[in-house]
């Protein structure tokens, strides 16, 4: 993803349909989505909760942080979320953050629901 990066224009497939296409600032910009990142030293257990949150679309790991990204519609994204980790027992700091062209690819290629 980080040749795409410098890329002009970008256009993304998926089972051989155009679901996204645009210079890569906006495609990032414009992300049908709302990406968090959290972190915490139950990273295992956060990513076994937020997996069950119906507005959570996807979690992956990034290093030691939890890069999450949300149904766009998600009222009050930070807040719920760190509620539900805290309800389950985990301490942890969860911001909003900016999509990356990974964040965009997922979106992009993963059905909502």
């Amino acid at each position: 993803m980080d040749e795409a990066e410098r890329c002009h224009r970008l256009a993304i497939l998926s089972r051989g349909r155009l679901v996204a296409e645009g210079a890569p600032r906006e495609l990032m910009r414009d992300i049908d989505a709302t990406v968090l990142e959290i972190e915490t030293d139950a990273t295992q257990a956060a990513q076994q909760v937020l997996n069950d949150l119906d507005y959570v679309r996807s979690v992956a790991q990034l290093g030691t942080r939890l890069h999450a990204l949300l149904a766009r519609s998600t009222e009050q994204p930070v807040e719920r979320t760190h509620a539900a980790l805290r309800v389950a027992g985990i301490e942890a700091a969860v911001e909003e953050t900016g999509a990356n062209l990974e964040d965009v690819f997922v979106a992009a290629t993963r059905p909502a629901g």
